[in-house]
């Protein structure tokens, strides 16, 4: 189960980087690579902060 679980995570987390990476690739054609930077930084720090929220509500609600 362990190992089925790795192995879906690592799925998802190449999926997430393939989009992440078009998306770059698509804004430093749009802007430029510092704003592109930039963007998904604010992305990535935005999505980040609602999964510890989220994550934080879970264990709350589990005590």
């Amino acid at each position: 189960m362990r190992t089925t679980l790795i192995s879906l995570n690592n799925t998802f987390n190449a999926g997430a980087t393939l989009i992440a990476l078009v998306l770059n690739g698509w804004l430093s054609d749009q802007y430029s690579v510092m704003d592109a930077w930039i963007i998904m930084a604010v992305v990535g720090f935005i999505l980040a902060l609602i999964g510890y929220v989220l994550i934080g509500l879970k264990i709350t609600l589990n005590q």
